[in-house]
């Protein structure tokens, strides 16, 4: 059985955005996710503000 862990939908969408710097993802491409992620989040119901995650662990090659 895996584990969850439940995280606010803002820290998910921080988290993707800042992953997406780490990977040196060109300026405008971060600026239109984070944008558009950050629509979506005005627009979604409720009980969506918190999503869960799947604890994976890493494959070892």
């Amino acid at each position: 059985m895996s584990d969850q862990i439940a995280i606010p939908t803002l820290d998910a969408i921080e988290t993707f955005v800042a992953s997406l710097r780490q990977r040196s993802v060109p300026r405008n491409t971060i600026k239109s996710y984070a944008h558009d992620l950050h629509l979506f989040l005005q627009a979604v119901p409720a009980d969506l503000t918190i999503v869960t995650s799947e604890l994976h662990t890493p494959l070892r090659m």
